[in-house]
């Protein structure tokens, strides 16, 4: 953990990640994406600023056939668009431009 923190001191959990090095933190993410699904009980509903935003649902444990079952049953049209979106990260847009387009529109004069 990181050097700036030390016992005594009693941050909230968001004042804690952010005295974080980038290290630490993707650290810090990867285990709690081990146990907050298990704790949760399977998806995890994201919020932001109080409004749902979406999900979080961990790929399920197991052998790489049961993997291949549940794939299995993706449409080829869904292959077909996860597997561009993987060829193409470029295409992606950033979280602010992500939440730009989920905003209302503001009302055009007259309306």
């Amino acid at each position: 953990m990181p050097a700036t923190v030390t016992a005594p001191e009693r941050l909230s959990p968001a004042e804690y990640i952010t005295a974080l090095s980038p290290d630490e933190r993707m650290e810090a993410l990867v285990a709690l994406l081990g146990v907050v699904p298990s704790a949760a009980g399977g998806a995890v509903p994201i919020t932001l600023r109080g409004h749902l935003f979406g999900h979080f649902v961990p790929l399920p444990k197991g052998e790489p056939a049961e993997l291949r079952r549940i794939l299995a049953n993706v449409s080829p049209e869904r292959e077909a668009e996860m597997r561009r979106a993987l060829a193409t990260p470029g295409d992606s847009i950033s979280f602010d431009e992500m939440l730009a387009e989920l905003r209302p529109a503001a009302p055009t004069p007259g309306q």
